[in-house]
């Protein structure tokens, strides 16, 4: 038997192909609440926090803070995110959903959960799932070493 070591092509194209598919799926639950993948992201971000900054919530969420920016004016018009000035900067805004952004959270969530992870499930079993995701959790530790 012929075994290759994975390149970093490889897992790239698995990994984008992997994040389309599952963004495709989320992406019509998501359109129903007039929501796209960054603010879905910000408002699990928060609801998960409770509370974040701007910078914050790049580096944890990886994506840049002008996007997230944009993304948190529209979620603020709609009343999902509320921001405070911050304590100990007043240049920097607190960031935390709201109870409407938490009740529409928990709404999406259980319709992604039922479909995304259903269909995940069906593929994977519940082990086969864990180690997928303890797996992606390992191999992201260490390229962050890097």
């Amino acid at each position: 038997m012929l075994t290759r070591r994975l390149s970093g092509s490889v897992a790239l194209l698995r990994c984008g192909r992997l994040k389309r598919n599952l963004q495709h799926g989320a992406t019509a639950i998501l359109r129903e609440s007039a929501l796209n993948i960054s603010q879905w992201i910000i408002l699990c971000h928060l609801r998960e926090r409770e509370t974040s900054t701007l910078t914050e919530m790049a580096q944890a969420t990886d994506h840049d803070a002008g996007s997230l920016s944009r993304a948190i004016f529209a979620l603020r018009q709609r009343g999902l995110v509320t921001a405070m000035p911050a304590r100990d900067d007043r240049r920097s805004m607190v960031l935390a959903a709201s109870h409407a952004g938490r009740v529409l959270c928990d709404g999406i969530e259980a319709q992604l959960t039922a479909r995304l992870d259903g269909q995940l499930h069906a593929a994977l079993g519940q082990e086969g799932l864990q180690q997928l995701l303890t797996l992606m959790d390992k191999a992201a530790t260490a390229l962050d070493a890097n």
